[in-house]
């Protein structure tokens, strides 16, 4: 997937670097990173074309935990990460501490690549 700054996330190898960070299967890896992206596409940061692949729909994704789509995060696109992790608990049944580690190491791999960087 390319980005509005022309970098890459390449999600084969953000799985693989997951894996490799954190000792977890990659299957478990590849799970909560899907599940993130399905919670990225219900609060609209994703565009509607990524629902295709990711098995879902924006209203679909919204309609499984509606509570974790508060309005105002849908109008400003904001990422709120205890409500994130929240939804792919619930999504993926993989507990929370996994949940994080993976997305800490996907953050990390975001850096790595130019992708993110730190505030601060």
């Amino acid at each position: 997937m390319n980005d509005t700054i022309g970098l890459t996330y390449d999600d084969d190898a953000a799985v693989h670097f997951g894996h490799q960070t954190t000792g977890l299967d990659a299957t478990i890896v590849a799970a909560v990173l899907r599940s993130r992206d399905r919670y990225e596409l219900g609060l609209g940061i994703l565009p509607e074309e990524c629902g295709e692949a990711l098995a879902t729909t924006p209203a679909a994704a919204r309609a499984k935990a509606p509570e974790l789509f508060p309005a105002e995060h849908q109008r400003k696109r904001y990422v709120s990460p205890p409500l994130e992790r929240a939804f792919i608990v619930r999504d993926t049944g993989i507990n929370e501490h996994a949940v994080r580690v993976v997305l800490d190491a996907d953050l990390e791999y975001m850096r790595r690549r130019g992708i993110a960087k730190d505030i601060g």
